[in-house]
């Protein structure tokens, strides 16, 4: 009687284990992890919307994350990992007051099923699950928080005293050559030092393509007072003004990609560009074949 009582016993005490699995273990696992980061939404959600960035992190991650970007939505990327199909992963960029700030949210869902047994280890996996989220989440956090991997140049915010200069200008079929760039520098060196004037700064050189294709170019030599002008050249004043900076090493096509950079990080932070951006050129291209050797530095004056 004892035996079959203590068998009873021990079924009523399996079917509430296996009941109880089923009340507390549903068949479908959700969970999220969160992540501060100093870096605009909109921002983040660029990097974070570009499949490179997540080969990198599969490459770094040395095996621990496997993570590939399936869709794109609002704010929003869904990831699939490691060729499983139970997972449902989701990446999120949550606004926070600050402009220059956001959140990240890895929100994730995984299927349980039926069987009691498979609940539990899918609930223990969920420890190993977040684990490796936050590995992704720690990468995205230092990759997101340097200006260099969002905006191209590492992005520093400056003032820009008071500055005579003077310029030249003139217009191109093609993007201007170094040569025909110093043929002007050299042209405002000549005069600035004829007027027993001193130089300041590194040449100053402003690029735009207009609708008709062509390039509307001006450079500048920046001067310890304000000259007259003669002939092509024209006397021109900087005022004092906040200014976004960075410096990238190559040629043309660096540069550019570096001051739409400046843009997007003033566009990210609510600013608004107060005149056209320009490049210091502290590299003497004319005198330095190797492109990769240029110096330059970028500059967006903003308010």
């Amino acid at each position: 009687m004892n035996k079959k009582w203590l068998a009873g016993g021990v079924l009523i005490i399996l079917l509430l284990a296996i009941c109880s699995v089923y009340i507390f273990i549903p068949s479908t696992i959700a969970s999220s992890v969160y992540m501060p980061v100093k870096c605009p939404v909109d921002a983040a959600f660029r990097v974070v919307s570009q499949k490179d960035v997540w080969e990198r992190l599969a490459a770094e991650s040395q095996g621990r994350s496997s993570y590939r970007l399936r869709n794109i939505f609002f704010r929003q990327v869904a990831l699939t990992g490691g060729g499983d199909s139970s997972k449902a992963d989701a990446l999120t960029i949550l606004p926070v007051p600050s402009v220059d700030s956001a959140i990240l949210r890895w929100s994730f869902v995984r299927k349980a099923g039926a069987n009691p047994f498979k609940r539990i280890n899918q609930y223990r996996q969920i420890g190993e699950d977040k684990n490796e989220v936050r590995v992704v989440l720690n990468f995205l956090h230092a990759y997101l928080e340097k200006n260099e991997n969002v905006y191209d140049t590492p992005v520093k915010d400056s003032m820009l005293q008071d500055t005579a200069m003077v310029t030249i200008r003139w217009e191109s079929d093609q993007y201007p050559s170094p040569d025909s760039i110093y043929a002007r520098v050299d042209m405002m060196r000549k005069y600035i030092k004829e007027e027993g004037a001193q130089i300041t700064n590194y040449p100053m050189l402003n690029v735009v393509r207009g609708k008709n294709g062509r390039f509307r170019n001006m450079a500048a030599v920046p001067t310890d007072r304000l000259l007259k002008g003669r002939g092509m050249i024209f006397p021109s004043r900087f005022i004092s003004w906040k200014i976004l900076t960075g410096e990238v090493r190559g040629g043309e096509t660096i540069v550019e990609k570096a001051i739409a950079g400046l843009s997007k990080y003033a566009t990210d932070r609510q600013h608004t560009a107060m005149a056209i951006p320009f490049q210091f050129l502290v590299t003497e291209r004319n005198r330095e074949p190797d492109t990769l050797k240029w110096l330059t530095r970028v500059c967006l004056p903003v308010n």
